[in-house]
């Protein structure tokens, strides 16, 4: 889910992306609830409004991954 960030974000194909993170994880809550929100987030944008927009919802979308990644860490080594 890596785009350079001279590149357009495509929120279409994010919410594809994270739907389907979201569904390997469904038996998760902490995870499921983590995409839920950043979902929710996007979901009624058709494009960023400008690129500070941009710019807030790809740290946003970079750090639910980054959270996600810690809490699935944290559980595979109990």
């Amino acid at each position: 889910m890596s785009a350079k960030k001279s590149q357009p974000l495509d929120l279409l194909q994010v919410r594809q992306q994270l739907t389907a993170l979201r569904n390997q994880y469904s038996d998760d809550r902490q995870v499921s609830t983590k995409l839920n929100n950043i979902i929710v987030e996007i979901a009624y944008l058709n494009e960023p409004r400008n690129k500070e927009h941009q710019e807030r919802l790809r740290a946003k979308i970079s750090k639910t991954l980054t959270d996600i990644e810690k809490i699935t860490k944290t559980r595979h080594l109990i």
